[in-house]
């Protein structure tokens, strides 16, 4: 009787490097040091870097990243939205303040007096520009006119 060979797909070599260990789909456990066979598709994106490849094709397939689709005819909203600074009292004390910014953390690294924190809240209005998910484009406050001009640039 003869044997019948594998016509499976042979399984490219790997070295796990780095600390740590990593865990394949198939609930093996992957020390590190440790060599090992795996597909590159069996391997997890993130830990792709902690690996080097020992023998066979071990070229990861990058996939194609999608085009964004565009609906002729409608036309994405965005928003300039204020975002003002607020102040408010350090405790029980009536002569300390904090100055928050609109996302409730707090701006000033020390507690500043009633009209140092007035100031500080009259001069630090800023401005995001937001889409119709409610997701801020933006990175950094900016001014009002600024905010204005970036809108109509998106709108273009």
């Amino acid at each position: 009787m003869e044997r019948i060979k594998s016509t499976e797909i042979k399984k490219p070599k790997w070295k796990k490097v780095g600390g740590g260990s990593l865990r394949l789909g198939n609930n093996r456990i992957i020390k590190p040091g440790q060599i090992f066979e795996a597909l590159p598709e069996e391997l997890p994106k993130s830990f792709r870097k902690f690996v080097i490849p020992m023998s066979g094709d071990a070229n990861f397939k990058e996939v194609e990243a999608k085009e964004s689709v565009i609906i002729p005819g409608v036309v994405p909203k965005y928003v300039v939205k204020k975002k003002e600074f607020t102040m408010e009292q350090k405790g029980k004390s009536k002569l300390w303040f904090n100055v928050l910014d609109g996302d409730g953390k707090v701006v000033n690294e020390k507690s500043l007096k009633k009209e140092d924190a007035q100031a500080l809240v009259d001069e630090n209005v800023s401005y995001d520009v937001v889409d119709e998910k409610g997701k801020t484009l933006n990175d950094v406050p900016l001014k009002k006119e600024v905010a204005e001009k970036l809108v109509e640039d998106l709108l273009k």
